[in-house]
């Protein structure tokens, strides 16, 4: 009995050890979440009407640290989820790229992208790796996107960052060669560049209009488009036609048929005429340390600074005052504004850190180009210009709308 009691034991645990096997519940699997499907179901909420979107950002009211859309009345139409959004132009300027308001946007993540816009609201899976870092709105729902190096910086070259992919909500753009789109969409042309790096021109089918020759190209204004050939900026006509040789190292767009232009070989900046002819000079002590160049005139001014303090310290706050000139060098605005957006359907902001005549008080205004304060805002912050209606802060934490009156956040509802 005694040698038969441990054999019982050893097959008593081994019947307990099989039944536990046989009732053992499996591992249960983790879900697979198909993001492209919910994407779609957030999408099918959008109106099929919306043309124009608002980027919200991650520090606005009920974000998840991420970004989404707003339409013209405040209205959410994608909650701030997605890692990224496409950015679009500031007026005609050459290299930023802010939260405006968009013929049409891009939300993107690793997992979903989204457009929303004229050619059709869809959601769908991301064309490219997870390294996607940010797409640009060249206008007309036609985007180009880049994505970050190991090192986390992206390629870049004379215009910014390389593109690594098109998208095109309306599915024409359909070059014949290998060229990227690389500025902004005017006149019905797109500046390009092709696989040897030489700037030129596509039509919004992504056809070439002029050959890609030069170092640099930019917008048409007026029929007119700065080029770059080496180190000099001259300007072309819609044919290809090198109309005002490239001499300067600074050519601006061409507004109300004037550009503002820097000749080596002259004391100060020039305004010319669209044939080359010089009008006028700007004798006004312009600071160039920064911006590093001017830009060309906005709606009858050109947007200049002022030292006003020691040359070492013109980089602190309230040590350099911002204005804008008319092309007979007099004052449009005066400048005693902290900063001021590019003005856009005769509106602009601006901040005021230091009272005037003009700005009693310190904080944002909207004026008109005559300088006349049409409204200050209720918060002061880095305000952008009016895109389609409405003026954003930067990162699209809040807009406001041409009145000043506050589109987004949405007013708190008050407690009972």
């Amino acid at each position: 009995m005694k040698r038969l009691l441990p054999c019982l034991l050893a097959a008593f645990a081994a019947l307990l050890c099989a039944s536990c096997e046989e009732n053992k519940t499996p591992p249960r699997a983790l879900p697979t979440i198909d993001y492209v499907t919910s994407a779609k179901e957030l999408v099918s909420r959008v109106p099929s009407d919306v043309e124009i979107v608002y980027p919200i950002g991650p520090k606005s009211p009920g974000a998840r640290g991420g970004y989404g859309f707003i339409d013209s009345t405040g209205r959410v139409l994608i909650e701030p989820i997605y890692n990224h959004v496409s950015v679009g132009p500031t007026s005609r300027t050459t290299s930023t790229r802010v939260f405006v308001g968009q013929e049409g946007g891009l939300l993107f993540s690793s997992w979903s992208w989204v457009y929303i816009g004229k050619y059709g609201n869809r959601a769908f899976a991301p064309p490219t790796d997870k390294t996607v870092d940010f797409a640009v709105n060249l206008g007309d729902s036609l985007f180009y996107y880049v994505k970050k190096g190991r090192s986390n910086k992206d390629a870049v070259d004379d215009y910014g960052s390389v593109p690594i992919g098109v998208f095109d909500a309306s599915d024409q753009w359909q070059p014949t060669e290998d060229i990227l789109p690389r500025h902004w969409i005017s006149e019905g042309l797109v500046p390009v560049t092709n696989a040897a790096g030489k700037a030129g021109y596509a039509d919004r089918q992504g056809k070439i209009v002029i050959e890609p020759q030069f170092d640099h190209a930019e917008p048409f204004y007026e029929g007119l488009a700065t080029v770059r050939v080496g180190s000099h900026r001259g300007y072309i006509d819609r044919s290809g036609a090198m109309v005002i040789p490239p001499k300067y190292t600074h050519a601006s767009w061409f507004e109300n048929g004037v550009a503002i232009v820097v000749d080596p070989a002259a004391d100060f900046p020039q305004v010319i005429d669209t044939t080359g002819q010089v009008q006028n000079e700007i004798r006004t002590p312009i600071d160039f340390g920064w911006p590093k160049a001017i830009g060309g005139f906005n709606e009858g001014g050109l947007k200049v600074y002022l030292k006003v303090g020691p040359p070492d310290k013109v980089h602190i706050s309230g040590l350099r005052q911002c204005g804008f000139l008319r092309p007979d060098d007099t004052w449009m605005i005066e400048p005693k504004l902290d900063s001021v957006s590019f003005f856009h359907s005769g509106l602009a902001t601006v901040d005021v850190n230091v009272p005037s005549d003009r700005f009693p008080t310190t904080g944002s205004f909207i004026i008109d180009t005559q300088g006349k304060v049409l409204k200050k805002l209720s918060s002061q912050s880095a305000w952008l210009e009016f895109r389609h209606g409405l003026a954003g802060a930067q990162h699209g934490t809040s807009y406001v709308d041409r009145q000043g009156n506050v589109v987004w956040p949405p007013a708190p509802k008050p407690r009972r």
